[in-house]
């Protein structure tokens, strides 16, 4: 439904005709019907009012109060659903309302509508750790930045992703085999890789072919850690990986407390903090 134009509005288009526009160009300008500007452009012209009368249109269902007993909702729980807000209004003020009315409401608030971003659920000391790595990092100097050595292992699959997928098509093209996603059975398996990047590029990259524990993990270091560093030309490097029990095995800590390798620690559940996530989101495409 298209909405009135306020005085304001008819003001600054008075204003454009008075100043020798066009109705095309300020209908362009303002971005009004080229007919609403002709009819002002001739009220003007015959010196009709060109205020808005007072009460004129459809009186609006929501007063005030409700409006803020409407805002009041969505600031106690942002989750709340237009049929949840249409509930409590009708038992508050005995007013049922549609669900249309209630989302133009809450758009006029300036509300819009996502998806449910899901993260980790963070302790607060964990998160706390989280921000004072970061600090870190934009702490540090370039040199030693450049001697970060961040490694991760991951699944990826040989076939497709676990994850859905959208596919855009022109009607009847659902079932054209450029729009369909072939699959084999039990998904066409998948591969562990290891891997550890650089400021200075990547290492090696390592296919783990049974189940990784910690003395697995220490032999994957023991034969691929230095020469990823030699590889990228790091004579001394700080080494980052996060807590995965095998990581933190004590078989582990024995073979780079020997090696009297550096590691930096690394705050728990933050994987998104390592920016090894870009080449494995790159590799999995």
């Amino acid at each position: 439904m298209a909405r009135h134009l306020n005085d304001i509005d008819k003001a600054l288009i008075c204003d454009d005709i008075e100043s020798g526009l066009s109705l095309n160009q300020i209908s362009i300008k303002r971005g009004f019907a080229r007919r609403t500007v002709q009819r002002i452009a001739e009220n003007l012209r015959n010196n009709v009012l060109i205020t808005r009368k007072q009460g004129y249109g459809r009186p609006q269902l929501l007063n005030n109060s409700m409006k803020q007993f409407i805002k009041n909702l969505h600031n106690m729980n942002s989750f709340i659903s237009s049929r949840e807000i249409i509930e409590k209004l009708n038992k508050e003020f005995n007013l049922k309302v549609s669900r249309p009315t209630i989302s133009r409401f809450l758009s006029s608030l300036g509300l819009i509508t996502n998806l449910v971003l899901k993260k980790p659920l963070l302790r607060p000391v964990n998160i706390k750790k989280r921000f004072e790595i970061c600090k870190n990092f934009l702490r540090m100097k370039d040199e030693t930045l450049k001697k970060i050595i961040f490694s991760d292992e991951v699944k990826i699959n040989l076939f497709t992703s676990d994850g859905a997928r959208y596919v855009r098509h022109y009607p009847g093209e659902r079932h054209n085999s450029k729009n369909i996603v072939p699959t084999v059975k039990h998904g066409g398996g998948c591969v562990m890789v290891w891997g550890c990047i650089s400021y200075q590029g990547v290492g090696r990259l390592v296919f783990i072919e049974n189940t990784i524990t910690g003395a697995a993990y220490k032999q994957i270091l023991a034969k691929n850690l230095r020469q990823s560093a030699n590889e990228m030309g790091i004579e001394s490097f700080i080494f980052i990986h996060d807590n995965d029990p095998k990581h933190t095995s004590g078989v582990v800590k024995d073979w780079i407390d020997a090696k009297e390798i550096d590691i930096l620690p690394w705050p728990p559940q933050s994987p998104d903090l390592n920016p090894i996530e870009h080449i494995w989101a790159f590799i999995k495409k």
